[in-house]
């Protein structure tokens, strides 16, 4: 599932094909990488396991292993998985390092929403890490799919089996390392499939496909997907985002340019939310692009084209980063 747009030329065939087929649910593999060790490999939460058990040979023993396979030395990693219990890295340092046109005192101010309030410090005391970082990304899970609307187009049922709470209750309590395996993704999946499915299938390197019909489409619509922007940009006049940097993301698109697509999609989305609150009268910004005083009352106006254009849905409901 997605949030969809009827007029996506591989929106429509997918439409198609389902009604077509009399399909009418939808199995879907949100979760599947994030519980079954999908992501990069990384001992920072298998070493806090460790050091909140007191496990020290067991955890010098898989430092070594991990500073081999990583060809890094064990002072960093170490240090790494220390640090979550102390402090967290700022979201500016990390996570917004794609988003350049989020002005940097909006983020210092704005870290726990920028983080969807999930806890970025490590408890010492209480739950493993490793069950504290299961509940963390669950709660991602179920921001992401609380994300998604339903479309008239196709009305289906869609299920998520990786989120069965039975698969998770299991999944949460198999031991870290089993997990995620030294270096390995995959790893408690691929272990348990071995004899099922064949091992060229089961061990191939992932890559991203797209058909050659989706990726000419996308380039097609590129034009109508980063559109241009009417002055003033609401969300720079309140001190949210850089209009320079804004404006420069938006071209990078049009050129095809590498960029952060999902979060520049949600920043349009928050100009137009912005603007159709002005445009119903709730509240117009300051004149200059660098203030960032209160939004005030004004006098209702006419809805700008920008809202209606580009998202035609869009309510006075905030929407979710």
């Amino acid at each position: 599932p997605r949030v969809s747009d009827p007029n996506d030329q591989v929106f429509q065939r997918y439409v198609s094909h389902m009604k077509s087929q009399g399909h009418r649910v939808t199995l879907s593999g949100i979760g599947g990488g994030e519980f079954t060790g999908g992501f990069i490999p990384d001992p920072t939460v298998e070493l806090q396991n460790l050091l909140a058990r007191a496990r020290f040979f067991r955890l010098v023993h898989q430092l070594n292993a991990w500073s081999a396979k990583m060809r890094k030395p064990r002072r960093p990693i170490l240090a790494q998985a220390i640090r979550g219990f102390f402090s967290a890295a700022p979201v500016e340092d990390g996570d917004m390092r794609s988003v350049p046109w989020l002005r940097s005192a909006f983020v210092r101010r704005n870290q726990a929403p920028l983080r969807c309030y999930i806890p970025s410090r490590v408890r010492f005391f209480g739950p493993l890490p490793s069950f504290q970082d299961n509940l963390a990304r669950l709660e991602i899970m179920r921001r992401l799919v609380a994300g998604y609307c339903l479309t008239p187009e196709l009305l289906r049922e869609v299920r998520f089996p990786f989120l069965d709470r039975d698969l998770l209750e299991f999944l949460f309590a198999i031991p870290r390392e089993q997990v995620v395996g030294l270096g390995r993704r995959r790893f408690v999946m691929r272990n348990a499939l071995v004899g099922v499915i064949p091992d060229e299938v089961l061990n191939r390197r992932p890559k991203e496909f797209i058909p050659p019909e989706a990726a000419k489409d996308l380039r097609a619509n590129e034009e109508s997907r980063w559109p241009d922007l009417d002055q003033p940009i609401l969300s720079s006049s309140i001190g949210m985002v850089d209009e320079a940097q804004l404006l420069a993301a938006l071209e990078k698109g049009r050129r095809h340019e590498e960029v952060n697509t999902a979060r520049l999609e949600r920043s349009l989305l928050l100009e137009s939310w912005l603007r159709h609150l002005a445009a119903h009268g709730v509240f117009s910004s300051g004149k200059s692009p660098q203030r960032s005083a209160r939004p005030r009352l004004q006098e209702p106006s006419q809805e700008p084209a920008f809202v209606s254009a580009h998202h035609q849905q869009t309510t006075t409901s905030a929407p979710v980063h």
